[in-house]
């Protein structure tokens, strides 16, 4: 498992905007997923997956995103 840390500068009004916030990275999970698989080496950006939004460690300005590896995938949320 790993931890995305990423921060929203828009400090306006955090709570009106923290939906739209973390809407635009769920849209962006294939992106994250590519990005996280070149980071760390990964044969493919399948070989990791952006876990639920409900997974996620946040704030006020700022969100964790948890990746799992491939082999993690299967074993946390097959149920």
């Amino acid at each position: 498992m790993y931890l995305i840390y990423i921060s929203n500068t828009n400090k306006q009004n955090p709570y009106s905007q923290k939906a739209q916030f973390f809407a635009l990275l769920e849209s962006k999970h294939r992106l994250i997923q590519a990005i996280v698989a070149q980071h760390l080496g990964l044969r493919s950006a399948n070989a990791c997956q952006v876990a639920p939004l409900r997974d996620w460690l946040h704030g006020s300005y700022n969100v964790c995103v948890k990746i799992l590896e491939e082999d993690l995938v299967a074993k946390d949320y097959e149920q």
